[in-house]
C-alpha cells in the first residue's frame, strides 16, 4: 500500500471516529440536562415520616410526631403547628430542579451549603440540614438547604434556592424559597389556646386564691350587658374595659411555652387572684395570670383550667367558687357533649404554663378599681360655635 493511500485512509478512520464521539455526546445528556425538571424527593415516603430534624448552623429544632399530634421537642412536646409542618414536607416533595452543577469547597462555602454537622466550620457558610425518619429513626430522606438565589434585574424576591444532599457535591438549584425556614421553637407551636366568642358568656369572676370573691360580674341574658354585684355593684363602670375583658378569651395566643407540670399544687393555691369564665352551656374557663422575672426582664405567663358546672358543682378541677345551683344548659345528651368538650380541653391545656404579651395578660383584670369609670368622666361632646354677629 502505498504511503499516500494509508495516510488518506487513517484520515478517514479518525474523521469517522471523531463523528461518532460527537454523535454520541449529543445523544446523552450532560448531568444538568439529566437533573432539568427532576423532583428530588419523588420517592419520599411521606406517610412513613415521624420525625423531622431542623439543624441550623448553630441551633437544632425536633419536631416529633405523637399519637395524636405533632410536637416541639425543644418545648417539652408541646403541639406543633402542623398547617407549618404541612407546608414544609409538600414544598419538598415538590422541589424542581432548575439547573444543576458539581460543587468544589469554594462554591459549597459561597453558597452556603457546607454541612452545619461540620467539626471545622464557619457558621456564615453553613446551611440548614432537613433530615426526615420513620418511627423506628431510620432516615428516609435528607437535604441541606443554602443561599437563596437573587431575582433578575427588576424582580422582587428570590427566584429558588441552592440546595444539596448532604453526602453528594452537586448543587441543585430548586423552584421554591425556603427563606423562612426557622429553628428557633417558638416558631413551630401551635399559638391558639381559646377562641371563646363573647356573646357566650355568662358571668365573669375574680377571685382569690382563698376563695374570696373579688369582683363579680353577670349577665342576665345572652345580648344583654355585663351588670355588677358585690363591690361594684353601686359603682359605674368603665364598658371599655368590660368589653376588653370579655374578649380576653375570644382570642387567646401564646408566644412561647415556659414548662409542663412546673407547679404540683396547681394555680390557685398561691393566694394570687384569678379570672374565671362560666358561660350559657355551663363550660368554665379559669385563668390564672402571673408576672415573673427571666434574666432580668418581666416575663407574662398564663395557666388555664377548663370545667364544667353541673348540678351546682365544678368537675374537672376544684372549684372555690360559691356556685350552687348553677347548671349547664341543654338536654342531657347535649351537656355530656359539652362536658367531654371541657375534659378534654383541660388534658389539652392545664399541664402547661404559657408565655403571653403584657397586653394579653392586661387583658385578664384582677383589680375591681380597674373596671370602675372616672368620676364624673361623660362622653366628651364637640363644642358648639357661637353665632358670628354681623358689624353694624
Amino acid at each position: 500500500m502505498k504511503m499516500r493511500t494509508l495516510i488518506s485512509l487513517i484520515f478517514v478512520l479518525a474523521t469517522f471516529a471523531l463523528a461518532v464521539t460527537v454523535l454520541v455526546h449529543r445523544r446523552v445528556p450532560s448531568e444538568e440536562q439529566c437533573a432539568l425538571g427532576k423532583e428530588l424527593f419523588r420517592d419520599l415516603d411521606v406517610n412513613s415520616i415521624a420525625c423531622i430534624t431542623i439543624q441550623g448552623p448553630t441551633e437544632q429544632l425536633g419536631l416529633v410526631k405523637g399519637k395524636e399530634r405533632w410536637g416541639v421537642v425543644q418545648r417539652y412536646g408541646y403541639p406543633a403547628d402542623f398547617a407549618k409542618i404541612k407546608e414544609l414536607v409538600t414544598k419538598i416533595v415538590e422541589l424542581n430542579v432548575g439547573r444543576s452543577f458539581s460543587g468544589n469547597s469554594e462554591v459549597l462555602s459561597r453558597l452556603q451549603l457546607i454541612s452545619p454537622l461540620g467539626k471545622k466550620r464557619d457558621p456564615e457558610e453553613c446551611g440548614t440540614l432537613l433530615i426526615f425518619k420513620d418511627k423506628e429513626g431510620n432516615q428516609l430522606g435528607g437535604i441541606i438547604i443554602g443561599k437563596a438565589h437573587r431575582a433578575g434585574e427588576g424582580q422582587i424576591g428570590s427566584s429558588g434556592q441552592y440546595v444539596r444532599f448532604p453526602d453528594d457535591d452537586m448543587v441543585y438549584l430548586v423552584d421554591k424559597s425556603f427563606a423562612f425556614m426557622e429553628t428557633d421553637p417558638k416558631v413551630w407551636l401551635a399559638r391558639e389556646l381559646l377562641k371563646v366568642e363573647p356573646v357566650k358568656i355568662k358571668r365573669i369572676s375574680c377571685f382569690k386564691g382563698d376563695g374570696k370573691a373579688v369582683y363579680v360580674l353577670e349577665r342576665k341574658a345572652k345580648g344583654k350587658d355585663f351588670e355588677a354585684t358585690g363591690v361594684l355593684k353601686a359603682k359605674e363602670l368603665d364598658r371599655s374595659k368590660i368589653r376588653r375583658l370579655e374578649r380576653a378569651i375570644s382570642f387567646l395566643t401564646l408566644l412561647d411555652v415556659a414548662g409542663r407540670n412546673p407547679d404540683v399544687k396547681g394555680p390557685g393555691t398561691d393566694g394570687k387572684a384569678y379570672v374565671s369564665y362560666e358561660l350559657f352551656d355551663g363550660t368554665v374557663y379559669k385563668i390564672f395570670p402571673s408576672r415573673v422575672k427571666v434574666n432580668g426582664k418581666d416575663e407574662y405567663h398564663l395557666r388555664i383550667r377548663v370545667g364544667y358546672i353541673s348540678s351546682g358543682k365544678m368537675t374537672l378541677g376544684e372549684d372555690v367558687s360559691d356556685r350552687s345551683g348553677i347548671t349547664g344548659a341543654g338536654t342531657t345528651a347535649a351537656r355530656s357533649e359539652v362536658q367531654d368538650k371541657a375534659r378534654q380541653l383541660n388534658e389539652q391545656l392545664s399541664p402547661w404554663v404559657f408565655v403571653v404579651s403584657k397586653w394579653v395578660a392586661d387583658a385578664f383584670i384582677t383589680d375591681p378599681e380597674r373596671l370602675v369609670g372616672k368620676k364624673g368622666a361623660k362622653e366628651s361632646q364637640p363644642r358648639k360655635s357661637k353665632p358670628t354677629q354681623g358689624k353694624g
